[in-house]
C-alpha cells in the first residue's frame, strides 16, 4: 500500500518567491470568483485559463492559486478521492503541455457549534 502526504508550504529554507505560480487572467478570475468556492457544483464550467508566474521556476503537482489546481500526474494519484466530495474541473495554462485541473470543492460541513464558540 502506498501512503501519500499533501503538505502546504515548500521545502525547508525555500521561499515562496522561488517557485511558479499560476494566476488566472482578469476575465477568468472574475468568473471563478462568481461560480467556485461556494460549496455548490459549477454547472457553467468552461476550461478558463491560467497562466505561469516565473515560469522557468520549479513547478509543484498541486498549486494554490484562487483554488487548488493539480496537474495530470496529481490527478491520477489524488483524483478519485476528491471527485467523491468535489469537482475536478479541466482548465488550460498558457505555454504548459499536458491537462491541469481546479477542485471545486462541493461537499461544506457546519462544523461550527454556535453554543460552544466564541467569535467576533
Amino acid at each position: 500500500m502506498k501512503v501519500y502526504k499533501v503538505a502546504i508550504g515548500y521545502p525547508p529554507g525555500a521561499k515562496r518567491r522561488e517557485y511558479a505560480r499560476l494566476n488566472p487572467k482578469d476575465r477568468d478570475g472574475r468568473f471563478l470568483s462568481k461560480h467556485i468556492g461556494n460549496g455548490t457544483p459549477c454547472s457553467v464550467w468552461k476550461p478558463v485559463e491560467f497562466y505561469v508566474f516565473k515560469p522557468n521556476a520549479p513547478k509543484p503537482d498541486i498549486f494554490t492559486a484562487p483554488s487548488i489546481v493539480f496537474n495530470q500526474r496529481a490527478r491520477d494519484l489524488l483524483g478519485q478521492a476528491l471527485e467523491s466530495d468535489g469537482q475536478l474541473l479541466p482548465l488550460t495554462v498558457k505555454g504548459e503541455a499536458g491537462a491541469h485541473y481546479l477542485y471545486n470543492c462541493t461537499t461544506v460541513v457546519d462544523a461550527l457549534d454556535p453554543k460552544r464558540s466564541i467569535w467576533e
